[in-house]
């Protein structure tokens, strides 16, 4: 007795279109997520830049960066001294102010600096003055939002490995919206880094099961398309 031959899944899909009306909404769909995960992995180059600065001049409650008058800019030739390295690309000393006493100068650190806001009103790093002594802080928070996208690799896959693709999809795009918000209003250092920290994490606790997701028959295509808009 011969029997039919047994149609499989891929025969199936074969028959009815692999790449059809729903796998492409699905595919844009998912397009989404790892669009906005590129905006994210992007945000820090804007957040950390930090603008050309100097000093603020002591008691000049008014003071800008640019230059207000002729007044103004004997003020600060008379309060900030000049860069000690005569090759400096900078005006002025951007860590010191000049300070008067009995007839004596001296340069003495400044605690206040005023910022060139032609092309950034304001940043992350002139909000919280990370310059001079904490300069390097901009760079350590650029770098623990990368251990957080590794973290968000290692973690989310493996809960994605659990629960499966679309509920880790979810809760890393829930994550990552409320985090990415909750870094526009905070002003205090440690609480930003925390915050970029889990906003890394769920880059690619969204990116990962996204680009798993999208994959069919056609999967380097897709696969390529979905990483290249990110």
């Amino acid at each position: 007795r011969l029997h039919p031959p047994t149609m499989k899944f891929d025969d199936i899909l074969v028959r009815v279109g692999e790449f059809g009306f729903y796998q492409k909404r699905l595919y844009l769909i998912l397009c989404i997520p790892a669009i906005n995960v590129g905006c994210y992995m992007m945000m820090l180059v804007y957040t950390m830049h930090t603008p050309d600065h100097r000093c603020k001049i002591p008691g000049y409650d008014n003071d800008t960066f640019l230059e207000q008058s002729d007044y103004h800019r004997q003020l600060i030739n008379m309060s900030i001294p000049d860069p000690d390295d005569p090759d400096s690309i900078y005006k002025y000393d951007r860590c010191h102010i000049i300070q008067y006493k009995s007839n004596v100068s001296s340069q003495v650190k400044c605690t206040e600096w005023v910022y060139d806001k032609s092309v950034f009103q304001e940043t992350f790093a002139s909000k919280v003055n990370l310059v001079c002594d904490d300069s390097l802080k901009t760079s350590h928070a650029q770098m623990i939002f990368y251990f957080g996208v590794l973290a968000g690799d290692v973690g989310f896959g493996s809960l994605a490995d659990v629960i499966g693709r679309k509920k880790a999809l979810v809760i890393s795009a829930v994550l990552q919206v409320s985090a990415a918000v909750s870094v526009a209003f905070v002003s205090n250092y440690y609480v930003f880094v925390v915050l970029n920290f889990l906003v890394g994490a769920a880059c690619h606790g969204v990116f990962v099961p996204a680009t798993v997701l999208s994959k069919q028959k056609h999967e380097s295509i897709s696969t390529f398309l979905l990483e290249k808009s990110q």
